[in-house]
Formats: structure tokens, C-alpha cells, sequence
């Protein structure tokens, strides 16, 4: 598994942890917008990812997502990632709906997944954040544990702050905030 794709993994358990997830016929509030919508056009964060493996250090991979519109129905982010072993980056523009259908966490409902929330602050760019942790444990192929941490924070654009993943993926938040 690539490391942008065990990102899109990472902001897609956020999302789920944030949200719930699972569909239905009814619209409700999108998490995802209301942590957009209430920050200024331009307003961005940044995310470096490290996997580093068997001791040796990993290529960095940055991801800055930038609010470009708010408006009732959608807010509208640009995306950039880049990386120390690829010369151009990979952008794109990404809508996010205002309302989306009624959702119900899949981790909830699963017996094998222990899910556990608890409060923590941690300093990111120097400054301290009060978060909100999500932690889930589940069991893996041959029976190997995976725990994933995730700390999110109304105080961010987007929510996410930091985020653990199974295969020692590391997303930290430097955060730019106009």
C-alpha cells in the first residue's frame, strides 16, 4: 500500500470517526464542511508524512490543503501534495458538500473493533491544541494488532491534527492558519 493511499486511508477513518459512516435516505450536516466553512478563504493546513521502515529514515511527503470558496451548499479546497522523490507535485480542487446521507460509523457495529476517545493537548507548530483522540484497535491479517490514533481539533481547518497508522504511517500537522 502506497503512502498517499494509506493517507487517503487515514483522512477517510477521520472522516468516518467524525461523521459516522454507513448510508442512508436522509440528508444531515457534513462534519467535513462546518470544519471548513467556519475558517477564512486561504486559511490552510499542511501535513508531513513519515513511514519509516526497518530503522531506516523515510522520504517526507507533504500535503497542503488550502480553503479556495465557501458558500451554503459546498466549501471548495485545493489539495497539493508533494515529496522529496517526485520533482512535480499532484494537485487538485476537492468539493465538499454542505449536507450528505445520514451515516453510521462501520467500526461501531463490528465486535472486532475496540474504539476508544479520549481528550488530549499536543503541540503542533509550537503551539499547544487541545484534541479530541479517536483510538481503534482491531486485529490484522495473522492475527497481528493494528492500532490507529487519530487527534482532531475544532481549532484546525479540517480537523485533523495527527494521525498513527498501522505500518508506523505518521501524519503530523504544521499548520498555517490566515
Amino acid at each position: 500500500m502506497g503512502l498517499r493511499h494509506k493517507l487517503a486511508v487515514v483522512l477517510a477513518t477521520m472522516a468516518m470517526a467524525a461523521a459516522g459512516t454507513c448510508y442512508a435516505a436522509d440528508k444531515v450536516e457534513n462534519p467535513e464542511y462546518k470544519q471548513w466553512a467556519k475558517f477564512k478563504v486561504g486559511s490552510s493546513v499542511t501535513f508531513t508524512s513519515e513511514n519509516p521502515a526497518a530503522g531506516r529514515p523515510s522520504i517526507p511527503n507533504t500535503r497542503t490543503v488550502t480553503l479556495l470558496e465557501v458558500t451554503p451548499e459546498k466549501v471548495v479546497v485545493g489539495e497539493k501534495h508533494t515529496s522529496a522523490a517526485a520533482a512535480d507535485a499532484d494537485a487538485r480542487r476537492i468539493d465538499i458538500p454542505a449536507k450528505i446521507e445520514k451515516a453510521e460509523s462501520p467500526a461501531a457495529n463490528d465486535p472486532k473493533v475496540e474504539v476508544k476517545e479520549s481528550a488530549e493537548e499536543i503541540d503542533v507548530a509550537g503551539a499547544k491544541v487541545k484534541c479530541k483522540v479517536i483510538e481503534t484497535t482491531s486485529a490484522g491479517s495473522r492475527g497481528i494488532k493494528l492500532i490507529s490514533k487519530i487527534w482532531t481539533s475544532d481549532d484546525v481547518p479540517g480537523g485533523l491534527v495527527r494521525s498513527v497508522m498501522p505500518g508506523n504511517v505518521t501524519t503530523i500537522t504544521a499548520m498555517t492558519i490566515k
